[in-house]
Protein backbone atom coordinates (compact mmCIF):
# COMPACT_ATOMS: atom_id res chain seq x y z
CA UNK A 1 0.00 0.00 0.00
CA UNK A 2 0.93 3.76 -0.56
CA UNK A 3 -0.31 7.35 -0.05
CA UNK A 4 1.34 9.89 -1.96
CA UNK A 5 1.62 13.39 -0.57
CA UNK A 6 2.50 12.10 3.07
CA UNK A 7 2.44 15.44 4.36
CA UNK A 8 -1.29 15.92 4.00
CA UNK A 9 -2.20 12.49 5.97
CA UNK A 10 0.26 13.53 8.56
CA UNK A 11 -1.82 17.23 8.69
CA UNK A 12 -5.09 15.48 8.87
CA UNK A 13 -3.89 13.01 11.31
CA UNK A 14 -2.80 15.95 13.82
CA UNK A 15 -5.69 16.41 16.29
CA UNK A 16 -4.53 20.15 17.04
CA UNK A 17 -4.32 20.64 13.09
CA UNK A 18 -7.52 19.18 12.69
CA UNK A 19 -9.38 21.37 14.93
CA UNK A 20 -7.40 24.75 14.26
CA UNK A 21 -8.72 24.19 10.47
CA UNK A 22 -11.85 22.44 10.89
CA UNK A 23 -10.49 20.00 8.66
CA UNK A 24 -12.42 16.25 7.73
CA UNK A 25 -10.86 12.75 6.97
CA UNK A 26 -8.56 12.24 3.83
CA UNK A 27 -11.60 10.15 1.97
CA UNK A 28 -13.20 13.94 1.77
CA UNK A 29 -10.31 15.28 -0.19
CA UNK A 30 -10.07 15.05 -3.48
CA UNK A 31 -6.52 14.63 -3.40
CA UNK A 32 -6.48 12.10 -1.09
CA UNK A 33 -9.14 9.72 -1.86
CA UNK A 34 -8.38 8.49 -5.48
CA UNK A 35 -6.44 5.14 -4.04
CA UNK A 36 -8.84 4.94 -1.12
CA UNK A 37 -5.56 4.05 1.40
CA UNK A 38 -6.23 6.28 4.19
CA UNK A 39 -3.90 4.33 7.22
CA UNK A 40 -0.76 2.04 6.29
CA UNK A 41 0.52 -0.43 8.82
CA UNK A 42 3.35 0.18 10.95
CA UNK A 43 3.09 4.40 10.17
CA UNK A 44 1.56 6.17 12.64
CA UNK A 45 0.59 9.94 10.97
CA UNK A 46 0.02 11.84 14.12
CA UNK A 47 3.46 11.25 15.09
CA UNK A 48 5.22 11.37 11.86
CA UNK A 49 3.59 14.69 12.04
CA UNK A 50 5.26 15.62 15.31
CA UNK A 51 8.48 14.98 14.15
CA UNK A 52 8.06 16.96 10.92
CA UNK A 53 7.24 19.75 13.26
CA UNK A 54 10.34 18.91 15.47
CA UNK A 55 12.79 18.47 12.20
CA UNK A 56 11.42 21.72 10.85
CA UNK A 57 12.47 23.54 14.23
CA UNK A 58 15.68 22.25 14.68
CA UNK A 59 16.66 23.23 11.55
CA UNK A 60 15.81 26.62 12.61
CA UNK A 61 12.21 27.25 11.21
CA UNK A 62 10.58 30.07 13.30
CA UNK A 63 6.95 29.15 14.76
CA UNK A 64 5.81 31.67 12.02
CA UNK A 65 7.43 29.97 8.90
CA UNK A 66 6.24 26.40 10.41
CA UNK A 67 2.52 27.89 10.69
CA UNK A 68 2.51 29.50 6.69
CA UNK A 69 3.82 25.91 5.51
CA UNK A 70 1.44 24.21 7.53
CA UNK A 71 -1.54 27.20 6.44
CA UNK A 72 -0.04 26.32 2.23
CA UNK A 73 -0.18 22.12 3.15
CA UNK A 74 -4.15 23.21 4.11
CA UNK A 75 -4.53 25.27 1.36
CA UNK A 76 -3.57 22.55 -1.47
CA UNK A 77 -5.32 20.00 0.39
CA UNK A 78 -8.66 22.14 -0.16
CA UNK A 79 -7.60 23.18 -3.22
CA UNK A 80 -8.16 19.79 -4.62
CA UNK A 81 -11.91 20.32 -4.01
CA UNK A 82 -12.39 23.45 -5.95
CA UNK A 83 -14.88 22.77 -8.66
CA UNK A 84 -15.00 25.51 -11.83
CA UNK A 85 -18.45 26.17 -13.43
CA UNK A 86 -18.42 27.34 -17.22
Amino acid sequence: MERNYHVFFQVLNSQAMKAKYSLKGPEEYLYLNQSQTYKVPGIDDAEDFDVMIHCMQNIGFSEKEINEVIDIVVGIINLGNVEFES
